[in-house]
């Protein structure tokens, strides 16, 4: 490669252009949604930027010959939203990864194995700060408690000021 050679080629370059336009080069009433979307979540500032020049920056931002340009978390939020995903295929492909959605059940169990880990977490703490509180050796008044604590559905056993709490408190299944 001569040092007057791009690295990338105009080739790929039309590649991602294209790509670009499939994803956000829409039809009026959905580019209407498009920018209204970048209103509403903060990416542009209805006070600066009229309806008008709005429309007109979406339009330059895909076009190659022009500085206006969709920032990375502006594509991404469009790509998400609308789930127009013909960039980020090109973009996957083009660095050699195959792309597959994630099946309902493996998405759900990773959402309920979040959901587990931070309900372990929240009992650890609640034991600890239970444990901290039973040191003291002042009791708590009920009406100070959450009222999990105050009903009784916590369970929690302490054999010694130096161990770890054990125990967890009542939360419904999942």
């Amino acid at each position: 490669m001569s040092a007057t050679q791009k690295w990338l080629s105009a080739e790929w370059q039309q590649r991602c252009l294209d790509a670009l336009k499939d994803t956000l080069d829409v039809n009026s009433d959905l580019k209407r949604d498009m920018v209204q979307f970048l209103f509403d979540e903060g990416f542009w500032d209805p006070a600066r930027l009229e309806w008008s020049a709005a429309v007109t920056k979406f339009n330059s931002c895909l076009r190659p010959d022009t500085r206006e340009n969709f920032s990375n978390i502006q594509l991404w939020a469009l790509i998400k939203r609308f789930n127009r995903l013909s960039w980020f295929f090109a973009m996957a492909d083009d660095l050699g990864f195959e792309v597959r959605k994630k099946a309902t059940e493996e998405r759900r169990i990773e959402i309920v194995e979040r959901l587990l880990t931070g309900i372990e977490q929240a009992n650890k703490l609640s034991a600890h700060a239970l444990a901290a509180l039973q040191q003291l050796g002042a009791p708590v008044p009920a009406s100070r408690l959450h009222p999990a604590l105050r009903e009784g559905n916590a369970n929690f056993a302490f054999s010694g000021a130096d161990e770890e709490p054990t125990g967890s408190i009542g939360v419904p299944n999942v």
